[in-house]
């Protein structure tokens, strides 16, 4: 390996013993060779650690760091701090690419002369069964490219390419505190800081779908941590003076985590301050069936007597 990798791949490892191997050998069959493999031990109790070393000891690209465990943020901040690439790939330690994943983002971000290259990706079932993903379009306008990226379903770290001045000339790290919807509110720094971001429509990237994953085990903590994320970009573009611009898709993606609020006349309140500004993007929210738009038009609008009202007789014809 170079002292100088053109691209540091940051995979964060934490009880995936399971399925590790078939990460890093995906990894290790890039047609694409100039990299550098941070594979960051957040504390795993589990095999992981011997698995790392042992490949370490084979591919002098990869560099192993142990850590106490810290969260997956913690654990890609570390990857982070330690990168030498000019890009940065994020990969999770359950996921596996296509042996053409790196070669194809990098070549398309360079032909382009982009700062971020996203391709698609497919969902891997336990059965073995696949659903494909798309990745959002991409073009010349900046703000209406970001706003339909930051509307659509999936803003994750992974499936893609990034250059690595993104983080360090601005400061970006993934948040901390927050483990669920951390990739969003990485991302949507990210790509605002990008001068050009381009797409590739071709599933190169393969996400795991586990009946342990924090996908499939949402609660409480999640769902705050989801509206805290949003809350927090809301922020970002507010001190960027350009809140104006992006309001509207985040007031969409505020409502749809907050639906459930709307059901629950302890909680109007709370809704009620989640993003004041959702109260003018209702209507027209795609996330959100009538009931809910109707639902939260009332109580972000001082009606909530009539809500409270609709929510009882509901509940009393077992609706």
């Amino acid at each position: 390996m170079t002292d100088f990798p053109k691209i540091s791949i940051i995979v964060p490892i934490y009880k995936i013993e399971r399925y590790l191997r078939q990460c890093i050998d995906s990894i290790l069959a890039q047609t694409f060779t100039d990299f550098e493999l941070l594979l960051i031990d957040d504390g795993s109790p589990d095999g992981c650690p011997a698995i790392c070393d042992e490949y370490a000891k084979k591919d002098s690209r990869i560099r192993v760091f142990h850590k106490p465990n810290g969260g997956l943020t913690s654990a890609r901040n570390y990857g982070l701090d330690n990168a030498k690439g000019d890009w940065i790939i994020h990969i999770d330690g359950d996921d596996w690419i296509e042996p053409t994943y790196i070669e194809e983002l990098y070549d398309t971000a360079i032909k382009n002369d982009a700062d971020i290259a996203i391709c698609g990706f497919r969902f891997a079932y336990e059965d073995g069964s696949f659903v494909i993903e798309h990745p959002t379009v991409w073009d010349d306008n900046r703000s209406t490219s970001l706003n339909r990226y930051i509307a659509s379903v999936w803003t994750t770290a992974w499936g893609s390419i990034h250059k690595s001045s993104l983080y360090h000339n601005n400061g970006v790290r993934s948040p901390k505190n927050i483990t669920y919807c951390e990739d969003f509110h990485l991302m949507a720094r990210i790509c605002y800081f990008a001068d050009k971001v381009v797409s590739i429509d071709r599933p190169l990237y393969n996400y795991r779908q586990q009946s342990s994953s924090i996908m499939h085990s949402l609660n409480d903590k999640t769902w705050r941590d989801e509206l805290t994320s949003y809350k927090e970009i809301i922020d970002f573009f507010r001190n960027k003076g350009e809140l104006e611009k992006y309001i509207k898709a985040m007031s969409w993606r505020t409502l749809k985590a907050a639906q459930d609020m709307t059901l629950n006349p302890s909680r109007f309140e709370e809704f009620k301050n989640y993003n004041p500004d959702k109260k003018n993007y209702i209507w027209n929210c795609p996330f959100i069936g009538f009931k809910i738009k109707m639902l939260s038009w009332l109580i972000t609008h001082g009606c909530t007597p009539i809500a409270f009202i609709i929510i009882r007789l509901r509940k009393l014809l077992g609706r």
